[in-house]
Parts: structure tokens; C-alpha cells; sequence
């Protein structure tokens, strides 16, 4: 039997699960991040207004401030917005300037370039180390896990449940 939902009504299951997926992974300020923005998006669809990523970014940084205040200096919170906030308002300035055939190399290059010029200063303050290749390793890695293995483990989800 095919289970309809409406696309409000699955923003709304949506919007319920996520806090139990914040606590079921540890509940770690970068998690916290995405569900409040995800939850703020799914509100958006369901109230059918503008979705404003910047806006909703914003959001979950008062809330998490308000909730614990010294996460301000936690590493792993300090790279999440800031990366979040750089991919945001970067992303689309640096692709505009690389001219590549292909359209998903400028994207790729785009992201990565903006993730690890965002993210260094943070990494050589709190780890005093920077790896040289890491651009290369996440300009391979993040589309072989997006296109592949993200993929083949939704598929190996729904044929675990079928059988």
C-alpha cells in the first residue's frame, strides 16, 4: 500500500524526527546546527514562505547560544557556522569565477576551495596543523560518498526493510 503524504504533512513528520536524530548522534553543536537549519526550512515549506538560509542560520546560532553560551568557544562549533556561513555567501562568488567545461567541476571546486580557506585559520589555531592535501582528498571523497556510497546505502536501507 502506497502511503501518501502531502509535502507539508511530510515536512512536518520531518521536523519531529530531527530532534531525535540531534540526540541519537550526541547532540554536537555542528548536528544541532543542521537540524535546527533543516527544521527552519521544513517549517518554511510548511508555512509556504521564502526560504532565507542566512536567516536560518542566524536562528540557530541565538538558540544554541542561548542554550549554552561557551560553545561559542568550542572548535567543532566554531567551524560548523563558519564553514555553513562561507559555503552560503562564497560558494556562488567562486564559482562564477572559475570557467571549467563542466559545471559540476566549478561546483566541486568552488566548495572545496571555500570549506578550506573558511576553515584554516580555526584548524592552525586550535590544531596547529593543516593537512596540504586535504583540498584534493575532499574534491574525491565528498562525490564518491554523495553519488555512490550515500546512494547504495539508502538502497541497502529499503531492500533490508523489503526483505
Amino acid at each position: 500500500m502506497l502511503i501518501r503524504f502531502t509535502q507539508e504533512r511530510a515536512a512536518i513528520l520531518m521536523i519531529s524526527i530531527l530532534p531525535v536524530y540531534a540526540l541519537l548522534t550526541g547532540a554536537g553543536a555542528p548536528v544541532v546546527r543542521a537540524c535546527i537549519m533543516a527544521m527552519l526550512a521544513l517549517l518554511a515549506v510548511v508555512l509556504r514562505q521564502f526560504k532565507e538560509t542566512l536567516s536560518f542560520l542566524a536562528v540557530a546560532l541565538i538558540l544554541q547560544l542561548l542554550w549554552d553560551p561557551y560553545q561559542l568557544f568550542g572548535a567543532g562549533f566554531q567551524l560548523s557556522f563558519l564553514i555553513t556561513v562561507a559555503l552560503i555567501v562564497g560558494v556562488p562568488v567562486v564559482v562564477q569565477k572559475i570557467h571549467t567545461p563542466w559545471g559540476w567541476l566549478n561546483q566541486a571546486l568552488g566548495v572545496t576551495f571555500v570549506a578550506q580557506a573558511a576553515s584554516f585559520p580555526i584548524l592552525v589555531t586550535y590544531f596547529h596543523s593543516f593537512s596540504v592535501l586535504s583540498w584534493l582528498v575532499n574534491l574525491i571523497v565528498v562525490p564518491v560518498f554523495s553519488l555512490i556510497v550515500l546512494p547504495l546505502a539508502l538502497l541497502a536501507l529499503v531492500v533490508s526493510v523489503i526483505s
